[in-house]
């Protein structure tokens, strides 16, 4: 993780007039000489977007907003945008932001946003979950997996110690960037989940 999630690191925003906005901010980030990737935000227009997608949603309340946590978080940043659109429902691309999210909302809903090796998921249930422990309840964790052989991983990791893990299955829509392509293997994993109900949900 290239900054803290809790960083307060965040710029004023610029006229939107200004012709040289990027020229500015590019100075700005030169005279630091920290040499490390920065969130930078506009929050003029940040705002200004949030309002239109609060428009939006308004229109089709059939759809439910998820955050998307990117490589570099910003929990001030992501507790604000929880509050605007009443939503819970994130999606994690890095394990190390599972932690801090869940302590400070311990009833996200979060949807893993790429299948994490199986050592990474013992990682969290070992070192991270015990001092989360003092939540009142599991935190609400939707795994994703991507072949067959993932799904067996994670059905005896979760044998072992005795877990429930919700398992969403990445399929391939045709952008070839990930995901299960093959119908046999979708039924595989989806067969291997409906004869472990003990150990694995589907419920994505």
């Amino acid at each position: 993780m290239a900054q803290s999630l809790n960083s307060q690191n965040i710029l004023q925003p610029l006229a939107d007039h200004d012709p040289d906005f990027f020229e500015q901010l590019n100075t700005h980030l030169k005279h630091q000489k920290r040499g490390v990737p920065q969130l930078i935000l506009d929050r003029t227009a940040f705002l200004h977007n949030v309002q239109l997608l609060k428009l939006m949603f308004a229109r089709k309340p059939q759809l439910k907003p998820r955050l998307v946590v990117k490589s570099i978080a910003n929990l001030t940043l992501l507790a604000e945008l929880s509050e605007q659109f009443d939503t819970r429902r994130y999606m994690v691309f890095h394990l190390a932001h599972l932690k801090p999210l869940l302590q400070m909302q311990p009833d996200a809903q979060i949807l893993l946003g790429k299948p994490m090796p199986i050592q990474a998921v013992e990682y969290f249930y070992r070192d991270d979950l015990p001092e989360l422990q003092n939540n009142e309840t599991d935190p609400n964790l939707h795994w994703l997996v991507d072949t067959v052989e993932g799904a067996n991983e994670y059905l005896a990791f979760a044998q072992r110690c005795s877990l429930c893990l919700k398992l969403n299955i990445e399929i391939d829509v045709g952008l070839h960037r990930g995901g299960i392509n093959q119908s046999q293997d979708f039924l595989k994993i989806v067969n291997l989940i409906v004869q472990h109900p003990k150990h694995l949900k589907l419920s994505g």
